[in-house]
């Protein structure tokens, strides 16, 4: 059931992937079609991931021994279908079509631009959904708990950096959904001639050191899906090398759902 599972999940996550990367390209076009016309296009492309159904007879196979799992063991992978007590406790036939691209996100985000009042916001922030993850060159932008992080050091085996929300069905970017508490982070070959920005997304604070030294942030938010920013200066990567780490905050009073943690984290040439 789980090398299934895993199949089906790796062809639709390379399908998805493909089609938000098409999407992107789609928003691209809105200085020339206008922004509520780019929105309805990409987003109409993005959701073919729902329409367009990849590998199905693996996702049987997945349901054939899930039925098999109950028959034989009283496994409970679904709550609708073999009343798990929640969708939290292995119900992982409940969540085999959930998004593995930021559709959902998407959707919410545009419903958000559709109601600036001039076209120019509009673009302006389709401009930065567009670049989320592409800050430009010489830049560059890592989320934190995927595979395809560049830069990032640090690992977890806890089974507690998942977003849980909404029974699971988050509609966050997937980036926000997933964390590390204080993750590491290196690079090398920056431009030591050259000043830098340190962006964060995630939650509570962020105590930030690049090369040992704490920085001071310009800008500081602590909600999901905002920012925090650090000026670096090329004082501190004369030899083009930077390690970013991040203080424990004291919050062991806290639940762990209530604790600090990090998403995403650019490093920004300026």
């Amino acid at each position: 059931m789980r090398a299934y599972y895993d199949a089906y999940i790796q062809d639709r996550l390379a399908f998805e992937k493909m089609l938000e990367t098409e999407a992107y390209v789609i928003l691209e076009q809105a200085n020339t079609i206008g922004a509520d016309k780019a929105m309805a296009q990409a987003l109409k492309h993005i959701n073919k991931a729902d329409t367009e159904l990849v590998s199905q007879d693996l996702k049987e196979k997945v349901f054939d021994y899930g039925e098999k799992l109950f028959q034989s063991i009283g496994a409970q992978s679904s709550v609708e279908m073999y009343q798990a007590r929640s969708a939290e406790r292995g119900a992982v036939l409940d969540f085999i079509d959930y998004p593995l691209n930021n559709r959902w996100w998407l959707e919410d985000e545009f419903k958000k631009i559709a109601m600036f009042k001039s076209e120019e916001e509009k673009l302006t922030r389709l401009e930065f959904i567009k670049n989320y993850e592409f800050p430009g060159e010489g830049s560059f932008y890592d989320n934190i708990s995927s595979a395809d992080a560049m830069h990032v050091t640090s690992k977890t085996d806890d089974a507690i950096d998942f977003l849980w929300e909404n029974d699971g069905l988050s509609k966050k970017r997937l980036s926000t959904q997933l964390f590390q508490f204080s993750p590491t982070l290196e690079y090398s070959g920056l431009d030591a001639t050259s000043d830098y920005l340190i962006r964060v997304s995630g939650y509570g604070e962020a105590l930030l050191r690049a090369n040992g030294q704490r920085l001071q942030p310009t800008k500081y938010e602590k909600n999901f899906e905002e920012f925090k920013e650090f000026p670096l200066s090329k004082d501190l990567i004369t030899d083009g090398k930077l390690k970013i780490s991040f203080d424990k905050p004291d919050e062991e009073h806290l639940n762990w759902r209530k604790q600090s943690r990090v998403t995403d984290v650019w490093v920004i040439k300026q």
